[in-house]
């Protein structure tokens, strides 16, 4: 029996991707020898924050390439974060029969 149905906010209801990649672009900018390509960062996407910022500079203390991509992030996503067109379907309760329902993300998280 379902009781809860549970949804990822980032890349299910909203579309994060523009603003994971500017912020992206915007944290590396300077960092690499190359500068950091969109084709790149959209090839990487998913793993830990911390995972790719050492991946992409290189480095293994990438505390400060993470404030800087948080402080952008935050900064940048009222305008860059859109609906996907089926967001709000998902979120009628008639939708799922009824049942709970949550959206999460893991902004905070790993």
């Amino acid at each position: 029996m379902i009781r809860t149905v549970l949804f990822d906010l980032d890349g299910t209801i909203l579309d994060t991707n523009e603003l994971i990649i500017q912020s992206f672009l915007h944290a590396l900018e300077g960092v690499t020898p190359e500068p950091v390509t969109r084709e790149q960062i959209i090839s990487n996407m998913g793993g830990a924050l911390v995972d790719q910022m050492k991946f992409f500079s290189g480095r293994e203390d990438v505390d400060d390439l993470v404030q800087k991509y948080r402080a952008y992030n935050i900064s940048k996503h009222d305008e860059l974060v859109k609906g996907f067109p089926y967001g709000n379907a998902l979120g009628r309760p008639s939708t799922w029969g009824g049942h709970k329902q949550s959206a999460h993300d893991n902004r905070d998280g790993p």
